[in-house]
């Protein structure tokens, strides 16, 4: 069959070739819109930025607290329902505020934000500054120095319509060149924060960072593929079938959501995300280019042998073509495996990156060879633009990195070294290996789930929300930026009078008495509409029941709203222990009489965050566990040796700890307040290496496999590394610079530190894992280290060759 499909990819190749180039170019028009100018579709192809959905919470189940408590809210408030925010913060850090500044933001900030609002289109809801009459008072900070502009936006923060608004704000109150600077009051300062201003910047921090990381992942492979093969056509040739794959990818995408959004199943079910793309870009270029060298390597084996270009492409395909089918679907099925999640990122992540893995083997098998063809005897120039038969007394070209440093033969002579130094003490060789490992492995273990949900810790330190972010800190409660809100909904109830008000206002009093127990910094409710420091007329008492105890249709009276401001950080890990200690004491002290039938909502970023947590701690033991079975069922299909199977999972499992110590190690280093990895890092890093990290172990399993039926169960092993070392190396160098890329390119911490993982990982993977704890193990099994009897139950190879003696 292998025999079959490889004659005919060979023999159409120029068939093969026109096909991709013709996807290729519109994917292109899709990509960049001028396919619509065609008028080939009824109705106008979206472009990437009008498919994605942005947002953690949308991305949540349904049955979710938080997501049932935003339903209940906007139903009961829905004149209250403030989707995201942009904060002027005006202050003096050495004095109080002055007349002058006051009348700064009555007589020029306030009305020109309004002339914004007032214009055609205007997603602003509402602009409130220390006049406004429900919460002005709230917006001047405690110590006199800094009062607040808020500017209430209709859509949620990360939503792509903002940004036109902000950044006409962020015209507006630029400290360097906004349009009010001449105008500011000498000594006071002004800063741009909020919700919405946050999601700005990282939707633009993770849209420069796809574009930088593509960029910078062709300028690494580029550099290393020549410094590797010196040899620009090799260089090219992986380049170009990556590029035209993750064009095809990305139009695929774009189309089949496109589908889906008209209602076609089952494309229902896409749902991109902002900053997918550049998850994408990675894996597809780091595994491709993989692929592409195992073919060109072997191609070049064939056809120094004396093969004609046709018969060496011929005999490439046939003999590796079915271990980069079994190589692509374990990545692809490995890392397919994140569609268990019940966190919808998680979800498009798995089904949109094993997709467009599945487009790159097809480029990989049918549009390399035909590059390859179309090359034919000068693939290899300037080194070579023959066969050896053609001209025996010319020397082989070494094509390593390495040959620069070291004399001819130079990499194969390491790995002959390190063959040899394993074959006669493999146990000594692997234990020593395992124990420099193992303290990071155990950091690894210890902080795996001390991770950061920050958002602004996701971004650099100068970005404008969080020096905003950092000047409110600086005048106002840690809490103040995130208020907790809490529901009691009740529909038997009507709280509005009588001894269920009376209820609540023991609640609050109840709450009061144990602030400093609860870390209550400011409480307010229909009692205290201004929190508890401000003393309330009855007239302002009887207005802020409308803000506190819903009036709406079906909601009206039976829902009753808590703003509790906490004395955390609300996106820190200690804010979300504080929530749950919050919420046990607030069931403990509500009030007997209103406690039948009563149920409990909370709201806000930590409610959110603490979602989050429990969805994506849920997530990852499913997908570490659904990803583990995944590789291992296909390694034992592929290898037909189970405890073997078994072992090359556990290895690249103990890297995966190893990689995340490593990475905790480093930032902390680098910044002793390290607050932990990004949440996201830890399943993307997992799904990744585990799944990609299979493919050099197939390879090496497959060579082994082949060796030892001519060389016997030991030797084999040892051709086998030394057949494979230079490519594998030269491979993983290559899939460690692509991931690096996220590093170089990346604006978000959280890409950085997953991009610094993976490269260690990798790293790892190819000159740790795969050339010593897997050889050394497989030495130890074929040598009796552990018994003939435990040898056999552990899966020693067997053989009737006159070499199984060697």
């Amino acid at each position: 069959m292998l025999q079959f499909l490889a004659i005919r990819i060979v023999r159409n190749w120029k068939l093969s070739l026109g096909l991709w180039l013709v996807l290729a170019i519109c994917a292109n028009g899709v990509l960049n819109g001028w396919l619509n100018n065609l008028r080939i579709f009824p109705a106008a192809i979206p472009r990437w930025e009008e498919i994605v959905d942005d947002g953690e919470d949308a991305f949540l189940p349904s049955n979710m607290p938080t997501r049932r408590a935003e339903e209940i809210f906007r139903k009961a408030f829905p004149d209250d329902r403030l989707a995201s925010s942009a904060v002027v913060i005006l202050h003096r850090p050495d004095k109080k505020l002055t007349d002058q500044d006051r009348s700064f933001v009555e007589q020029t900030l306030t009305p020109r934000l309004l002339a914004l609002q007032n214009e055609s289109g205007s997603i602003i809801s509402k602009i409130r500054d220390f006049n406004d009459n429900q919460i002005g008072k709230l917006l001047n900070s405690r110590d006199g120095k800094a009062t607040l502009v808020v500017v209430e936006l209709k859509n949620d923060f990360l939503d792509l319509r903002n940004t036109p608004t902000i950044d006409r704000i962020e015209h507006l109150v630029n400290p360097a060149r906004g349009e009010l600077r001449t105008k500011l009051p000498s000594g006071l300062q002004l800063a741009l924060s909020g919700s919405a201003t946050v999601g700005g910047d990282m939707l633009s921090a993770a849209e420069s960072s796809a574009s930088r990381t593509q960029l910078w992942t062709i300028i690494l492979v580029v550099c290393l593929l020549l410094a590797i093969y010196r040899a620009p056509f090799v260089a090219l040739i992986p380049l170009f079938t990556v590029f035209v794959s993750m064009q095809i990818s990305m139009a695929a995408v774009i189309l089949l959501t496109w589908a889906g959004k008209m209602g076609i199943e089952p494309f229902t079910l896409l749902r991109p995300f902002s900053g997918l793309q550049t998850y994408i870009s990675v894996v597809v270029y780091g595994a491709g280019v993989d692929y592409c060298l195992f073919l060109i390597a072997r191609y070049k084996e064939e056809f120094n042998r004396g093969q004609s270009v046709d018969e060496a492409l011929t005999t490439t395909l046939r003999k590796v073509g079915s271990g980069l089918v079994a190589s692509a679907s374990t990545v692809a099925f490995g890392i397919g495996m994140m569609v268990f999640a019940l966190f919808g990122k998680f979800q498009q992540a798995g089904i949109t990156m094993s997709f467009s893995l599945v487009i790159m083997l097809l480029c990989a098998l049918t549009l390399t060879p035909a590059l390859l063809r179309l090359a034919g005897k000068c693939a290899f120039w300037p080194l070579q633009c023959s066969s050896i038969a053609d001209a025996p007394k010319r020397r082989p070209a070494n094509i390593t990195i390495w040959s620069r440093w070291f004399p001819e033969n130079g990499v194969e002579r390491i790995w002959e070294s390190i063959a040899n130094a394993l074959m006669k003490r493999p146990g000594v060789i692997w234990m020593a290996a395992v124990a420099v490992m193992v303290p990071f492995a155990a950091i690894g273990v210890i902080y795996h789930n001390e991770l950061s949900y920050g958002l602004l810790s996701e971004l650099p330190p100068d970005t404008p929300s969080v020096v905003g972010a950092k000047a409110v800190q600086q005048h106002f409660p840690a809490g103040e930026t995130g208020p907790l809100t809490v529901l009691l909904y009740n529909p038997k109830l009507d709280f509005s009078a009588g001894e269920n008000y009376d209820a609540i206002d023991k609640l609050v009093q109840n709450l009061t008495d144990k602030k400093e127990q609860l870390g209550l910094i400011d409480l307010r409710s229909a009692i205290h509409p201004l929190g508890l420091q401000v003393e309330t007329g009855i007239v302002a008492r009887g207005v802020a029941k409308k803000r506190y105890i819903s009036t709406s249709d079906g909601f009206a009276e039976h829902v009753v709203r808590l703003d509790l401001v906490l004395n955390q950080d609300p996106f820190s890990r200690d804010s979300m222990r504080q929530l749950e200690f919050v919420e046990r004491r607030i069931h403990e002290l509500l009030p007997a009489s209103i406690q039948p039938g009563t149920e409990l909502y909370y709201l806000g970023t930590t409610p959110s965050l603490l979602d989050l947590k429990s969805i994506t701690d849920r997530d990852q033991i499913v997908i570490d566990g659904a990803v583990l079975a995944a590789v291992l069922a296909i390694l034992i299909v592929l290898l037909r040796m189970f405890s073997i199977s078994v072992y090359l999972v556990l290895s690249v499992f103990f890297s995966y700890f190893v990689s995340l110590g490593m990475t905790i190690t480093l930032f902390w280093l680098i910044d002793p307040q390290f607050a932990g990895v990004d949440w996201k890092v830890p399943i993307f890093l997992f799904t990744i290496l585990v799944a990609v990290g299979q493919d050099y172990n197939i390879f090496l399993m497959s060579r082994i496999k082949e060796d030892q039926r001519t060389h016997g169960p030991v030797k084999g092993i040892q051709t086998a590394m030394l057949s494979t070392g230079s490519i594998i190396s030269s491979c993983g160098i290559i899939m460690a610079g692509t991931f690096f890329s996220l590093v170089l390119a990346g604006h978000l911490r959280g890409s950085q530190q997953l991009g610094t993982a993976l490269t260690i990982g990798v790293l790892l993977d190819t000159f740790i894992i795969r050339p010593i704890l897997v050889p050394a193990w497989l030495i130890m099994l074929n040598t009796n280290r552990f018994g003939s009897r435990l040898g056999n139950v552990l899966g020693a190879t067997t053989t009737n060759t006159p070499a199984a003696t060697s």
